[in-house]
């Protein structure tokens, strides 16, 4: 009975690694920013910003949308996207290249890394907002952390850290259609 019991759990598992993958290879793949990548609450082009990106790919989209910053990536989440329209959510992995250029390719899925908050993070666009630093390991992040401050957290403590308060108010005062 014990080895049917394992039998049937081991294949469930086999089944649940199949369809993960299988979701995974249905995913978009992570674009690289160009001059045609215009963020999406700033409309200024992405190469003229440091620090990680972010990408939202939703279904219906030939194209990601693109955020200057984590924070905006995080903004757009909780103020934008309703439902099954999101597919996927990358995030550069700042424990490859450096702020001033993420290394290409270097893309994670937002709710699989995690973040630095807090300390001196440097933040793109809003001088006194708060930002996060993205990692696909944790141990990485850990480092950065010691190195300028913060603290280690997940893709919910993030969410938690960067809620905003007027989500439709860009920096200058403007509104966004949602």
């Amino acid at each position: 009975m014990r080895s049917l019991i394992a039998s049937v759990s081991f294949a469930a598992l086999l089944l649940l690694a199949a369809c993960g993958d299988q979701d995974s290879a249905s995913l978009p793949k992570p674009l690289e920013p160009d001059a045609q990548s215009i963020a999406y609450f700033c409309h200024m082009n992405l190469t003229e910003h440091d620090g990680p990106k972010g990408q939202a790919w939703v279904r219906g989209q030939d194209k990601p949308f693109w955020f200057a910053s984590v924070g905006e990536t995080f903004t757009f989440l909780e103020t934008e996207v309703h439902g099954a329209a999101l597919q996927v959510v990358y995030v550069n992995d700042m424990g490859q290249g450096s702020w001033a250029n993420p290394a290409p390719g270097a893309w994670i899925e937002i709710y699989q890394a995690s973040f630095v908050i807090g300390g001196k993070v440097p933040n793109g666009m809003e001088d006194d907002g708060p930002n996060a630093a993205p990692f696909a390991d944790r141990a990485k992040a850990e480092a950065y952390a010691q190195e300028i401050g913060g603290t280690v957290v997940d893709f919910e403590a993030a969410a938690k850290a960067l809620a905003v308060d007027h989500p439709h108010e860009d920096d200058h005062g403007g509104e966004h259609a949602s």
